[in-house]
């Protein structure tokens, strides 16, 4: 006996161990401490390891400070979207607390899914057209993808606003997200999709899964009740409890949980929006009583769920900070945007040159020179309207005109006449054809690049405001602690 002592003695002691190693002080960031378990849990879900990982931990963390001073954890979606998911957690360990596996029905699921993630954010107010224009823009990249033209990960890259591969588990994305990606083989991608934040389109890199998964069954509910009743100190008071039965209300005590004691008063309250029978008001009002104090006690009482549920909420905030706050800050500096191109605009040449201009077909030589000189004392951006309106007012004597911006091989008679690329036929019943335009090895205006320029700007705006938070952050490591941690 006292060999078998000795072991559970040994046995409690690595388990006090294991939770003091969990609990451990890892860093300390701005005041607050972080524990192993938060950065072990952080390194999971990225997939990465090393210093690059403590680097990019130590900014995740700066970023959610912020967002806190902002004010952006008090936001009613942000507290509608924590409070969900505490639901939901809470209900899940309470049960795993309180139950055993017997009790609980069988299902085969996924538990988390590694995507690769091509995202543009929305704000809640977006205009119709720029909803649009990003609707548009998408379905081209995913016709791109299927087509060939360019990978899921090439296109991440260049074009999504959320570039690293993440895991994700349940309660951890919006619904919509859930299931598409829940559903999704491995390898397999998804055609674009919105949610509240914006349009996605996931790829599935890794699935790993449960064998089995518990299912809460009535049996379940009714044995985790039953263990937390225990835990708490529930008492009833027999007395108060048959008062109310034979009159459907009373004023006398019912009963007491962890020392606090509930009458029938309570229980008015609750009846008001609980319409059922007397015997089902009092189980339902004091399973909710007990539920609800097992709520408020599991952040103290159960590490996990406090590490799940936090990690739920950072995700929250980093997203809100990155996306609504800078996104929506560089979308409206168009003076930024502009100095920017200026600085970078070697950046943005084509690795072609470019032919800037019109292909206009003419009835006759004599009317294209005429045309001709007609235009070049215009602005391009008139072009078009001239024609329409003067030169073909009367008879049309130019057919058709094609402008806009070319590369080797969008058009034949560019092709032929500025690039000196294979021979093209003259077009019937207007067959002199002339080009006005000039070459051009970039853009020449930041509107001309598109969305690649903004994404570069705004991970330029990131990167800015990254190196100003750590200039004034102040981050203590217990490197002891972290090569703990790195080695396991």
């Amino acid at each position: 006996m006292k060999r078998w002592g000795g072991l559970v003695m040994l046995f409690m002691l690595l388990c006090v161990s294991g939770v003091r190693a969990q609990q451990e002080v890892l860093m300390v960031i701005n005041g607050e401490e972080v524990s192993c378990a938060e950065y072990r849990d952080f390194c999971a879900r990225r997939n990465v390891v090393g210093q690059q990982t403590v680097d990019a931990f130590i900014d995740y963390k700066l970023l959610i400070g912020a967002a806190r001073q902002l004010g952006l954890d008090t936001v009613s979606s942000f507290r509608a979207s924590l409070d969900s998911c505490r639901h939901g957690l809470s209900r899940r360990f309470l049960l795993e607390r309180t139950t055993t596996d017997a009790v609980f029905g069988e299902h085969r699921d996924v538990n988390r899914v590694l995507v690769s993630h091509l995202f543009q954010y929305l704000p809640q107010n977006v205009t119709a057209s720029r909803l649009r224009a990003c609707e548009v823009r998408m379905d081209s990249l995913y016709q791109a993808i299927c087509s060939g033209e360019i990978s899921f990960e090439d296109a991440v890259q260049a074009y999504s606003q959320e570039k690293e591969p993440l895991w994700v588990g349940r309660l951890e994305m919006p619904v919509e997200f859930e299931q598409v990606a829940f559903t999704l083989s491995e390898g397999q991608y998804s055609t674009p999709f919105f949610t509240p934040e914006g349009i996605h389109m996931v790829k599935v890199l890794q699935r790993e899964s449960f064998s089995l998964k518990r299912v809460p069954t009535q049996r379940s509910l009714k044995v985790a009740l039953d263990s937390l009743k225990l835990q708490y100190h529930f008492k009833p008071d027999e007395t108060g409890i048959r008062d109310f039965l034979l009159h459907g209300f009373t004023d006398k005590h019912l009963f007491s949980l962890a020392g606090k004691s509930y009458s029938g008063k309570e229980l008015a309250l609750f009846q008001l929006s609980h319409p059922a029978s007397p015997q089902r008001q009092l189980d339902d009002f004091i399973a909710k009583t007990i539920w609800a104090y097992a709520d408020s006690r599991l952040e103290a009482d159960c590490p996990d769920y406090s590490l799940r549920l936090r990690a739920y909420s950072d995700s929250l905030l980093y997203q809100s900070i990155t996306e609504r706050v800078l996104g929506d800050m560089v979308s409206a500096d168009t003076v930024g945007i502009e100095t920017y191109f200026e600085h970078h605009r070697k950046d943005y040449r084509w690795p072609e040159t470019r032919y800037e201009g019109i292909v206009l077909h003419c009835v006759s030589k004599r009317v294209g020179k005429r045309v001709k000189n007609f235009l070049k004392k215009l602005p391009a951006e008139e072009w078009q309207d001239a024609i329409r309106l003067g030169v073909n007012a009367e008879s049309p004597v130019v057919g058709q005109v094609e402008q806009g911006l070319f590369a080797p091989g969008d058009n034949p008679y560019i092709d032929a006449r500025v690039f000196k690329i294979g021979k093209a036929r003259p077009v019937a019943d207007y067959p002199y054809t002339l080009v006005l335009g000039a070459k051009k090895k970039g853009p020449e205006r930041w509107e001309e690049v598109g969305n690649k320029l903004w994404d570069d700007y705004r991970n330029y705006r990131k990167a800015c405001w990254m190196e100003e938070l750590r200039g004034k952050a102040k981050v203590e490591i217990n490197q002891e602690v972290l090569k703990t941690v790195n080695n396991h």
